[in-house]
């Protein structure tokens, strides 16, 4: 048994129910990460110690598990908190400045302005694995793509509502990778 992505189905059951926005069996909806509650397989689960505060737990549940999965799936061997655990050197991107401060205590060792143009040649080629978490419309993927180094990996985790435009010139003579992480 699979999910539309050929993965295996969580539950077993011959009708996917997306984390967003779907429907049950019975009629209930499925609202991900705002819902007061959610249905999972008892295999997949596992119980958080009382004495374990829940902002310390957070980072296991959701958002953890969607960075570590790609991450484990394409052999990242570093990373803060995790990334540096297995090995690697974490390295921030964005659009803007202001969230330097923030990203750089947040445990990033490195970070780019990508909205200034100098920083964004320091940057480039700069990375082997490069995760999008971003999900806003008109995403600069072309920019993006210039980041992640020669058979590079660069691997989508927000989903955006737009089209996804890429130039092929950009992957193809340089082996760059391009999947999601669901």
């Amino acid at each position: 048994m699979s999910t539309g992505s050929g993965r295996p189905s969580w539950c077993g059951c011959t009708r996917c129910v997306w984390t967003y926005n779907s429907t049950y069996k019975d009629g209930a909806k499925s609202y991900g990460g705002y819902a007061d509650y959610v249905r999972i397989d008892s295999n997949y689960t596992f119980k958080i110690p009382k004495a374990i505060p829940s902002d310390v737990a957070a980072p296991l549940l959701c958002a953890g598990a969607t960075v570590f999965t790609p991450l484990k799936q394409e052999g990242v061997k570093a990373s803060d908190r995790f990334i540096r655990a297995l090995g690697t050197t974490p390295v921030a991107f964005s659009r803007s400045a202001d969230k330097e401060k923030e990203i750089l205590s947040s445990g990033a060792e490195e970070f780019y302005d990508l909205s200034d143009p100098e920083q964004q040649k320091k940057a480039a080629g700069s990375v082997d694995f490069l995760l999008l978490t971003a999900d806003a419309n008109n995403m600069p993927y072309d920019l993006y793509m210039t980041l992640v180094r020669q058979r590079g990996t660069f691997i989508m985790l927000g989903v955006p509502n737009d089209q996804i435009k890429i130039t092929p010139w950009l992957l193809v003579p340089r082996a760059v990778c391009v999947h999601e992480a669901v």
